[in-house]
């Protein structure tokens, strides 16, 4: 997400802004985190990437609420979108609770 913006804007400081960078080329944290997991496995063919019977379950449970760890959300102030930007940004070890790999925890009680 954070090269796609930079694709958007250009880089090369010798040029002139209206110059550099490709308009339309950066994507949102939604999209980003879809290409990551769902758009990924369908592209794969792999069973992985929704929660539904048949395919394998890899999560991470995330504390939004943990004072222990850099991320912080506000339900009155975020949205959704902005909430899972904010996880797949900041999230750090603390916040993380819990952690399933193939349908097993592996991290967390």
């Amino acid at each position: 997400m954070t090269v796609s913006r930079l694709l958007n804007d250009g880089v090369d400081r010798a040029l002139p802004a209206v110059e550099r960078g490709v308009p339309g080329s950066s994507i949102d944290t939604v999209l980003g985190f879809f290409l990551a997991t769902l758009g990924g496995a369908l592209l794969l063919g792999a069973p992985v990437g929704l929660l539904e019977p048949g395919r394998r379950f890899d999560a991470v449970l995330v504390d939004t609420t943990s004072r222990r760890g850099s991320l912080r959300v506000y339900p009155e102030l975020d949205t959704p979108e902005r909430v899972l930007e904010k996880i797949v940004r900041l999230a750090s070890p603390p916040d993380v609770l819990v952690v399933w790999v193939d349908g097993r925890r592996v991290i967390g009680g």
